[in-house]
């Protein structure tokens, strides 16, 4: 068994402690801390008591038991450095070794000595992981088996059930259970990635063989559809060649020569004949332009004649029809008018005669003109049809040359034809030639992936094996395992401890817990209550009675002891005087059983009577909280 044993405590610059530091040697017996705070009239609160079991935990885990920032937890009163140190004996049954812990704030850092010889290591979380694993202790055991704040800390009955079970596990020291199942929780898991992975591996080789083994048969099956094709294909093209050679016997290539040139020519002389027709046509043409152009002159005189026909014979009319006044400005004719328009009337039917005469001779002249035109245009709707005979004459002598020459290029194509099939034919065996001497062996791929799948068999086999021992194993170390059996073999222990303090402690109940640490309550009446259905004097029991029984598991368990216990306002709330007594009665009771240095945080004046040790007493002035001498 280990036993800490807390030697020394010295307090500087920390929380309201100042420059001046806080000394405490542990002592055995009952100690009082109290004091009076100068700054307000001598009150018994804020005095900085409580800092005590803050520097304890401090310098244990770097952090006060209270939620209090870090950049609050130096005294900024003095230009010192924050600064506590924790000295302890670790005695076991066959050494005593030294232990000293000096954590400091601005800069943060901490120092571990163990027998005089710095023990630090690379990091402040590092060291700190170092005393904790000395000590054998967590915080949330430290604080509720060493350091007991009530009004700050969660009582065990008020935390849920994971909360509970946790801390149990860490007060019957069955951490260890925990991560042994959280190895074989990551073992197992492993090895089931692995099996996974390995049985992937197996069926891809197994279906890698099925997958050869079929490539194989239908390589095989290729092949012989191969062939069949190949030869179905020479004989198939070699019934065209024999065909398309047929083809070239039945033509007379000579007579198909002959038979162009003879309409080659027929075709030169009636393209000869259409050119002098063409000529012919084009100066008839030109003839009757120029009669076209007589026929347009002609209309052109005649448009004239009868405008000045029209013009005089108006003018004419006039005259002869005016009385005795002007038709223009209607005065009076006089003798010597009338002679005058005598004289015009004269000379206008003298010119309407000769227009009439002029345009007699250009009628005549028409008609004479249309009989050419008619003449004319006979001519060349003649030569057009002698044209259109020799066209016709034309495209049926094209059209047979055209085929002849086609006939030539069917020719030229069918010889192109047979070389092509010819050529084809001889691809088509050398092709035939190689799928036949083409042979296609799967056989070492697939002695390779069968060697691949045995091991892989034999891996997982192994594998399953393994996975189902750590099914097993896993089982043993959950909570329906060894730990659920260990925890009912301490339970009777501690139910019956508890049941103990409780008597001591004149509680009028009686709490039990199951392997789940699920609680069951009964109170004086035998009724079923919960925790939450007393006073808080009866709940304040209940909490001591849990925390004395907790400290006497963790020593029972043969693990670890510590020498001291620190109590924060124990007896300044919801105890009664009779409360007040008991408590005591059970710590006195301790410290005569174990040799506990037992300290009691108290405002109360009348609690430094209690004291079987020293009396602390702290005195608070301008905010600086120092240790004065008791009186």
């Amino acid at each position: 068994m280990k036993s800490i044993l807390f030697k020394t405590i010295s307090i500087k610059n920390f929380l309201s402690v100042g420059n001046t530091p806080v000394i405490i040697d542990f002592k055995t017996g009952l100690n009082i801390i109290t004091g009076s705070n100068k700054d307000k009239d001598d009150s018994r609160n804020g005095v900085g008591k409580s800092t005590i079991a803050d520097a304890i935990f401090f310098a244990i885990f770097g952090s006060p038991l209270r939620d209090i920032k870090k950049d609050l937890i130096s005294n900024d009163s003095y230009n010192g450095s924050c600064e506590v140190q924790l000295t302890l004996d670790i005695v076991t049954a066959s050494e005593i070794t030294k232990v000293q812990v000096v954590r400091q704030l601005d800069p943060s850092k901490v120092f571990l000595y163990i027998d005089g010889i710095d023990k630090t290591l690379d990091s402040i979380a590092n060291t700190t992981k170092a005393i904790s694993q000395l000590l054998n202790c967590n915080a949330g055991v430290f604080e509720n088996c060493v350091i007991m704040t009530l009004n700050n800390a969660t009582p065990f009955m008020c935390r849920d059930k994971q909360d509970k079970r946790k801390f149990i596990e860490s007060i019957f020291n069955l951490e260890v259970f925990g991560k042994m199942l959280s190895n074989v929780k990551l073992d197992y898991t492993n090895n089931k990635n692995v099996l996974e992975t390995e049985i992937a591996k197996k069926n891809q080789a197994e279906n890698t063989i099925k997958n050869l083994e079929q490539q194989e048969r239908n390589a095989q099956n290729e092949k012989a559809i191969k062939m069949t094709k190949a030869l179905a294909k020479i004989e198939e093209a070699k019934g065209r060649l024999a065909g398309l050679k047929d083809t070239q016997l039945k033509t007379d290539i000579n007579t198909l020569i002959a038979e162009k040139n003879n309409l080659t020519t027929k075709l030169l002389g009636v393209e000869s004949a259409r050119q002098q027709l063409k000529t012919a046509l084009e100066q008839s043409l030109i003839e009757y332009k120029q009669i076209e152009d007589k026929v347009v002159e002609y209309r052109v005189k005649k448009t004239e004649y009868n405008s000045t026909l029209n013009s005089t014979t108006a003018s004419f009319e006039k005259m002869s029809s005016s009385a005795g006044s002007c038709p223009v400005c209607l005065r009076s004719i006089t003798e010597l008018d009338v002679q005058h328009i005598n004289e015009e009337r004269i000379r206008l039917q003298s010119i309407i005669f000769d227009t009439r005469k002029a345009i007699e001779a250009l009628d005549r002249l028409k008609k004479e003109l249309d009989n050419e035109l008619t003449d004319k245009n006979g001519v060349s709707i003649d030569i057009k049809n002698r044209l259109s005979k020799l066209d016709a004459i034309e495209l049926d002598l094209k059209t047979k040359i055209s085929r002849i020459q086609t006939a030539e290029s069917d020719l030229d194509k069918l010889q192109q034809k047979i070389d092509l099939v010819e050529m084809e034919i001889k691809g088509l065996e050398e092709a035939a030639k190689q799928v036949d001497s083409n042979t296609i062996s799967f056989s070492s791929a697939i002695v390779e992936q069968q060697t691949l799948l045995g091991g892989l068999s034999v891996n997982v086999d192994n594998l399953k094996n393994r996975i189902s021992l750590l099914d097993k194993v896993r089982f043993v170390f959950s909570e329906e395992g060894v730990k659920s059996f260990l925890l009912k073999q301490i339970l009777d222990l501690f139910n019956n401890r508890l049941e103990y303090y409780l008597s001591k402690l004149d509680a009028n109940c009686i709490c039990t817990f199951n392997e789940y640490f699920e609680e069951t309550i009964i109170n004086d009446k035998n009724k079923m209550y919960s925790y939450y259905n007393f006073s808080g004097a009866e709940r304040k029991k209940l909490d001591l009675a849990c925390l004395f029984t907790f400290m006497d598991i963790r020593r029972l368990q043969g693990d670890v002891s510590f020498n001291i216990s620190l109590y924060d306002e124990l007896l300044d709330s919801s105890l009664d005087a009779k409360g007040v007594e008991l408590v005591v009665d059970i710590l006195k009771e301790r410290v005569e059983k174990y040799d506990e240095c037992i300290y009691i945080i108290s405002h109360r004046k009348e609690s430094t009577k209690l004291a079987t040790g020293e009396v602390i007493y702290l005195q608070k002035n301008n905010g600086i909280t120092t240790r004065v001498d008791f009186k």
